[in-house]
């Protein structure tokens, strides 16, 4: 197919025989015939680069473009579509701008940090405003959000690096904010976003994919539980392997074992390098320590006693 790159698919929701293909110079159709998608020709007047497609309660379809705006193509099956272009004098940011469905309506997604907009009409004129929806989620002072996806049940899974979670949809009409596990993983800096019908969502970047699985990937900020794997002396005798024989017994060590050193880990495979941690010796220390990644913590001039 001519017109370079398909950056994106978008199969119709009133006739499910018909494709949408964003390509770098231009939007295609294709029409499944006889069990086979067949090329339906091209969209005259769209020249941009394509990257994003969504449709509209009213049959409308957006797109979002590599740095050329918004399009909106009305009555995109007759003979005659009617092409609109949205740019920066309509109160859109600069550079890529995402289209995304988000509670039935489409919102857009700024690639420069700018955050979300939504459409805004009034005295004839349409234009384009902040939606601060997901601000209260994000770090203060920024509105940088990767990419976005809501899922069958109105539940909004966000990439925003270390911000990164899903946002549950409350009986107030707003939303409360969970951390998710993609905050925790390498591939935090997601190109796009997709919420597989009664599945996963699917997390792409440059170097992977992720799957995320949305019953087991809510509130996965924090661990449940730290063990303790090893405990040794100053001249690194063994005094505790990670396995107790004796679960009820309190073990006791001499005196002069008075500088222990404490190896633990928390059982997290995603990212354990990720994984922080802080420490306090009750009777010894007089608050927790700082957060750090290191996984040992030595005192020395123990005194007797539990």
């Amino acid at each position: 197919m001519s017109g370079g790159h398909v950056h994106e698919v978008y199969r119709t929701r009133g006739d499910t025989t018909l494709l949408y293909l964003g390509l770098t110079e231009g939007l295609a159709r294709m029409r499944l015939r006889a069990g086979r998608w067949r090329d339906a020709g091209r969209l005259d007047g769209v020249r941009e680069r394509v990257r994003s497609i969504i449709e509209d309660a009213q049959g409308q379809l957006w797109m979002g473009t590599r740095s050329d705006g918004v399009l909106r193509v009305e009555a995109a099956t007759a003979d005659e579509p009617v092409l609109t272009r949205f740019g920066v004098e309509h109160g859109l940011p600069t550079g890529w701008v995402h289209a995304r469905a988000l509670a039935g309506r489409v919102t857009f997604l700024s690639d420069v940090g700018d955050g979300l907009f939504r459409m805004h009409t009034g005295s004839g004129s349409v234009g384009f405003v902040s939606d601060t929806t997901f601000d209260a989620f994000l770090p203060q002072g920024t509105r940088s959000i990767n990419d976005l996806t809501e899922d069958e049940q109105g539940r909004v899974w966000i990439s925003a690096g270390d911000a990164s979670g899903v946002a549950l949809p409350s009986d107030n009409g707003g939303y409360t904010f969970v951390p998710t596990a993609l905050r925790r993983t390498t591939l935090r800096d997601a190109y796009v976003m997709v919420a597989e019908a009664g599945g996963p969502v699917w997390v792409g970047q440059a170097h992977g994919l992720i799957r995320l699985d949305t019953a087991a990937s809510l509130d996965s900020s924090t661990a449940e539980t730290v063990w303790i794997r090893r405990i040794t002396t100053a001249n690194d005798s063994l005094l505790f392997d990670g396995h107790r024989t004796r679960p009820d017994k309190v073990p006791l060590w001499p005196y002069r074992h008075n500088a222990l050193r404490f190896a633990f880990a928390a059982p997290r495979f995603d990212t354990p390098e990720r994984t922080q941690y802080r420490t306090w010796l009750e009777g010894f220390n007089d608050h927790w320590t700082n957060w750090s990644e290191e996984t040992d913590k030595e005192f020395t001039n123990l005194s007797e006693g539990q």
